[in-house]
C-alpha cells in the first residue's frame, strides 16, 4: 500500500492525579440540572465537528496536505488571551472557534485571509467541541465542566462529575469515569478512562485523579467491556483508538505510570493482548502520547510521543514489534504540555508541507516556535522547518482539513496566528 493510500485509509477510519475538591452547592445544582434537563438533539453524522484532539478517535492526525513552510501566517487580534482553538470546514473556507480567558470569538479563514467573524458560537468553556453546519455552535454544556459531551448514535454522551457516563435516552453507565475524561469514539463504540484512583499522586494533568481502566461502551446499551493494563494507572485524559500493529483491528493506546518505573506507552486490545513500550525508568516522569500515523520512512505506522515534556522533552517514535512497542527514533528539545494543564493537545500530525510524508508538529522547549519533525532512515528524526509564533503558545494546536488543504492555527498573547492554505 503506498503512503497516500495509507493516509487516506487512516483518515477514513477516524473522519493536566487525592480526590478532586467537592463542588460548591450552586455548582452541584448546575451539574444536576445539566444531567436532568433534556439535551438538544445531536447533529447528524454529516455535520463536521471540531475537536481539540482533531478526530473522534482521539488521534491527533489530519488526513490532508498542507504547505506550512511556504505559507505566510495571518495574525488575528483578539479581545483576550486565547486558551483553546477548534475549527470546522465550510464551503468558503474554515471557521475557527476560539475560547479566550473572557469569552469566545469566531475567526473566518478564506483563501489567504483570516479575520474575526460575526458568528455567535454560544457559551464557551474549555475544552470545546465545535459543531459545524449552517448554524455553527459549541457543543451544549452537559455533565462535567472540565470536559465536553460528544454526539453519538441517538444523541449526546457526557461524563458527569460523579463518574457516570450519561448515554442517549437517559441511560447511565456507572464506570467511575474521570471528571475530566474526554470521550472518544470509533466504529460505533465509546471509550472513556474509568475506575478513578488517587494511588499515583503525580498530579501534573490538572488534578491527582488517574484511571485504572478504559471502559468500552455501546451508546445504546452501556458497558461492553473494560480494558485494564496489567499494572500501574492510566495517566491521561483520553485514549487513542487506532490500529498500531497493522492487523486490521484497533488498539487502545494509553500512557501507564507507576511510582517505580514512571510512564510507558501501552496498546490494549479487546482480545486481551497488550503491547508495551519501555518505561521512563523512574517514578513521576510522564510520557505524552500524541498520534498514530504512517511516520516511518517507508510509511510504516508508528506512535509519536514526547517523553518528560516538563523537564527536557524528547520526541519519540514507537513501532509495534511482536508483543512490544519498540522505540525506533528520538530527538530532544520539544515540549507539548505545561504542568497542571488539562490541555493535552499540543501536537498535530499530517503531511503538513505537501511532500507526501507525515510530519509531527510540536512546540519547541521555549513554546515560541513550532517544529516540524520527520522520520528518516537509520532510526533518525530530522527537523526540516520551523514556524515562529510571535509569542509564547497559550492554546492547543489546531488543524482543519479545508477545501484547499490543511489550515493550522495557534494562539499567543491576544493573538490567533493562522497558517491558511
Amino acid at each position: 500500500m503506498n503512503r497516500r493510500t495509507l493516509l487516506a485509509a487512516l483518515g477514513c477510519a477516524g473522519a493536566l492525579a487525592g480526590c478532586a475538591a467537592p463542588l460548591a452547592p450552586d455548582a452541584r445544582e448546575r451539574e444536576k440540572r445539566r444531567d436532568v434537563d433534556s439535551p438538544p438533539p445531536a447533529p447528524p453524522a454529516s455535520v463536521p465537528l471540531g475537536y481539540t484532539h482533531l478526530r473522534p478517535d482521539g488521534n491527533r492526525f489530519v488526513d490532508s496536505f498542507g504547505s506550512l513552510p511556504e505559507t505566510d501566517p495571518v495574525d488575528v487580534a483578539l479581545d483576550a488571551r486565547p486558551e483553546w482553538v477548534v475549527g470546522v470546514p465550510r464551503e468558503e473556507g474554515v471557521l475557527l472557534g476560539v475560547v479566550t480567558s473572557e469569552d469566545a470569538e469566531a475567526v473566518s479563514v478564506g483563501g489567504r485571509e483570516a479575520e474575526t467573524a460575526d458568528v455567535d458560537l454560544g457559551p464557551a468553556r474549555g475544552p470545546p467541541l465545535l459543531v459545524g453546519g449552517s448554524d455553527p455552535r459549541f457543543a451544549p454544556a452537559l455533565g462535567s465542566p472540565t470536559t465536553h459531551p460528544v454526539p453519538t448514535t441517538g444523541g449526546w454522551a457526557s461524563v458527569t462529575t460523579e463518574g457516570r457516563v450519561r448515554l442517549p435516552g437517559g441511560t447511565n453507565a456507572d464506570v467511575d469515569a474521570l471528571p475530566d475524561a474526554r470521550i472518544v469514539s470509533a466504529a460505533g463504540r465509546l471509550y472513556v478512562l474509568a475506575g478513578r484512583t488517587n494511588a499515583y499522586a503525580h498530579g501534573v494533568l490538572g488534578d491527582e485523579l488517574e484511571a485504572r481502566s478504559v471502559a468500552v461502551l455501546d451508546p445504546a446499551g452501556g458497558v461492553e467491556t473494560t480494558l485494564e493494563p496489567p499494572s500501574g494507572v492510566i495517566e491521561g485524559i483520553a485514549p487513542i483508538v487506532a490500529d498500531v500493529d497493522d492487523d486490521g483491528e484497533r488498539e487502545v493506546v494509553v500512557t501507564v505510570s507507576d511510582a517505580e518505573r514512571g510512564a510507558r506507552l501501552v496498546a490494549l486490545s479487546e482480545s486481551g493482548e497488550t503491547l508495551a513500550g519501555p518505561p521512563v525508568g523512574s517514578g513521576f516522569r510522564w510520557r505524552h502520547q500524541l498520534a498514530v500515523a504512517p511516520f516511518g520512512p517507508d510509511g510504516d505506522v508508528e506512535i509519536a510521543a514526547v517523553k518528560t515534556p516538563h523537564v527536557g522533552g524528547t520526541a519519540e517514535f514507537y513501532r509495534a514489534d511482536g508483543d512490544a512497542l519498540r522505540l525506533v527514533a528520538e530527538r530532544r528539545g520539544y515540549s507539548t504540555h505545561a504542568i497542571g494543564s488539562r490541555n493535552l493537545d499540543g501536537a498535530v500530525a499530517g503531511d503538513l508541507d505537501g511532500d507526501g510524508r507525515v510530519e509531527l508538529l510540536v512546540p519547541d522547549d521555549s513554546w515560541r516556535e513550532l517544529a516540524g519533525l520527520r522520520r528518516v532512515d537509520e532510526g533518525g528524526v530530522e527537523e526540516p522547518w520551523r514556524l515562529p509564533l510571535g509569542g509564547r503558545l497559550t492554546t492547543n494546536l489546531c488543524a482543519v482539513s479545508g477545501e484547499r488543504g490543511v489550515v493550522v492555527a495557534a494562539g499567543f498573547d491576544q493573538t490567533l496566528r493562522v497558517w491558511p492554505t
